[in-house]
């Protein structure tokens, strides 16, 4: 269930807010769409975020490439069947490129999108899989894209990738890091 999945996230997105200083934000999957369930602010004067209940687009955003790399594979497949969005020079409105990329985020564990909603505005996400090691939903930093570009630094990558870890074996998961545990067939 995504609201106990919420409540086992809610720790690790604070510890993850203090280490990191950015805004922290929790998603999941509701009717094909990726739905922010909570954010936490950072501790910068100038706030990046997104409201709760905001809807992210699945081809533009972090949150949405964790979502097309261990979500139902229907999400992936659905790209290419509607015209995408081009929010700004660099979103991804390709579908061959979108198959890369969650290939891509799969291998890696973790899905970075800098300037492709918004420009100035980055994430970086890493999934939280149940203890079926079914992906759950996903964790995520939001702040400036010189803060968080398309090659992220590493130790930021680990500590949202540590973060979504920790809420999995929150959830009765298993694995040993995100980043290691490829999607299920779905």
């Amino acid at each position: 269930d995504r609201f106990d999945g919420l409540s086992a996230m809610r720790l690790s997105m604070a510890r993850l807010r203090e280490i990191s200083g950015l805004a922290v934000t929790a998603s999941a999957l509701m009717e094909d769409a990726v739905v922010v369930l909570e954010m936490l602010s950072g501790r910068n004067p100038i706030e990046f975020g997104v409201r709760p209940g905001t809807t992210l687009d699945l081809h533009a955003t972090a949150h949405g490439h964790i979502a097309l790399a261990f979500g139902p594979r229907r999400l992936l497949e659905g790209m290419a069947t509607r015209p995408l969005k081009r929010w700004t020079a660099r979103t991804l409105v390709d579908p061959a490129a979108l198959e890369a990329v969650a290939a891509l985020v799969r291998h890696r564990g973790w899905a970075s999108a800098p300037d492709q909603m918004m420009p100035g505005v980055g994430a970086l996400a890493a999934p939280v899989f149940d203890h079926t090691g079914a992906w759950l939903g996903t964790l995520a930093v939001v702040g400036p894209s010189h803060a968080i570009p398309a090659a992220p630094p590493a130790g930021l990558v680990r500590q949202v990738t540590d973060a979504a870890a920790e809420a999995s074996r929150a959830l009765g998961w298993e694995g040993a890091s995100a980043g290691l545990v490829r999607a299920r067939a779905q």
